[in-house]
């Protein structure tokens, strides 16, 4: 059986390969984070204007999603992926050489372009792996993001103290360059293309949104990722606010990521046994709680430890709905059902952000952690209902990616 094991070892290559990009580009995209004060007193910057940064990589995150995943299913999932290394790097540079407000716009815009152009193709990619381990697959993408979001701002505070406050760019723009060599060589066989005839004309994220099991799959993306933009906006204020020192508020999201992280990469498994939608609903019921724990409680320590055990339970659900949407689709539209996914949650995580900042500001924690608990719980019980009303289309979306998938990956 030497060329199972060779076709399992290639397969484990590709994965890693596209889990290190995803870990590259999001260090890339999120080294600027503990560097935004010095940014702001070297160029007078104003907080508000900060924020306008801020948002622009959310706002590119959408409309890349929404507008370039399709080109995935149309044969380009090695030009997005390389494109989208290269983009991170040119906004990179952006960010090094800029000195006016605008143009630090316009950079942060490019690097959220550049990772959104890699999402789709690369969840496509991992989830046309291997139709047993989907859940697992995208787990290690999802560990990979983690762990760049994690390390990405110690890097860059490192490397900023050492070499200067541009450095951090320039080098993660070196290293994005250098990405696009083995990401321009990998193999994308498995991925099936539309070919614009008969029943592989390509489809709009219109029309695949119409379909009941898409639609439950992406009000859980939505519902698992809104905390996200509450986090980025309220996370580090509210501990700030609580009395935690800055070195704390560092270590937090340390404590947060090695847990998923680890659990991402070796835990994901169970999605793969209990099924997507499953794994997805009973993680954001878990969840729910602990959300609202975090606006019940005042001693930092407590927070962060709440902090650790929704990391466990988000490493999961969250990849379990990445593969929900997966499951949804044929397997041509992977990357256009991919890419919806990913700009709900976007969107979903950008709107939490822009609303619970100045609700936090009025009502305080409770207030703000609590709205985002019942928006959670409105949106997972809307993805239920959507369940229960048809289960005979999203049992036939499932088989059919079953029937269609096995073939696919047998192509090579």
């Amino acid at each position: 059986m030497p060329g199972v094991g060779h076709t399992g070892s290639m397969r484990h290559r590709r994965i890693l390969l596209i889990a290190c990009a995803n870990f590259v580009l999001l260090a890339a995209v999120s080294v600027i984070f503990p560097l935004l004060p010095q940014l702001q007193d070297a160029h007078g910057l104003s907080t508000s204007e900060l924020g306008v940064m801020s948002a622009a990589s959310f706002v590119a995150g959408l409309f890349a999603q929404l507008g370039l995943a399709r080109y995935v299913d149309r044969g380009y999932a090695r030009q997005l992926l390389v494109g989208a290394a290269a983009i991170t790097a040119v906004g990179l540079f952006g960010v090094a050489t800029s000195t006016v407000f605008w143009q630090f716009v316009l950079a942060r815009f490019i690097c959220g372009l550049g990772y959104a152009a890699f999402g789709p193709p690369a969840r496509a990619l991992a989830a046309a792996e291997n139709p047993d381990e989907v859940g697992s697959n995208l787990g290690r993408l999802s560990a990979g993001e983690l762990a760049g979001v994690v390390i990405g701002p110690v890097l860059g505070a490192i490397l900023a103290g050492w070499l200067g406050l541009d450095a951090p760019f320039w080098v993660l723009g070196g290293i994005c360059i250098a990405l696009m060599v083995p990401l321009a060589r990998i193999d994308i066989s498995r991925l099936t293309i539309r070919t614009g005839e008969g029943e592989l004309a390509p489809a709009t994220v219109r029309m695949v949104a119409r379909r009941p099991a898409v639609q439950r799959a992406c009000l859980l993306y939505v519902a698992l990722f809104l905390p996200v933009g509450v986090y980025d906006v309220l996370w580090a204020r509210y501990l700030t606010d609580l009395g935690a020192s800055a070195v704390f508020i560092g270590l937090s999201y340390t404590f947060y990521g090695l847990p998923y992280v680890a659990v991402a990469l070796f835990g994901t498994k169970l999605i793969d046994r209990v099924g997507s939608v499953t794994a997805a609903l009973w993680g954001l019921v878990i969840v729910l709680p602990i959300t609202l724990a975090y606006g019940l409680f005042d001693d930092p320590v407590v927070l962060v430890g709440f902090s650790v055990a929704e990391a466990l339970v988000v490493a999961i659900a969250a990849p379990a709905a990445q593969a929900a949407m997966a499951e949804a689709c044929e397997p041509h539209e992977m990357g256009t059902v991919q890419g919806l996914g990913g700009a709900g949650g976007i969107g979903g995580a950008g709107l939490a952000a822009v609303a619970m900042a100045p609700l936090y500001a009025r009502g305080g924690a409770l207030s703000a952690f609590g709205t985002t608990v019942a928006l959670m719980a409105i949106i997972g019980t809307g993805a239920m209902m959507l369940g229960a009303r048809s289960p005979r289309a999203q049992a036939s979306a499932s088989a059919s990616t079953s029937a269609v998938m096995p073939s696919v990956n047998t192509e090579r």
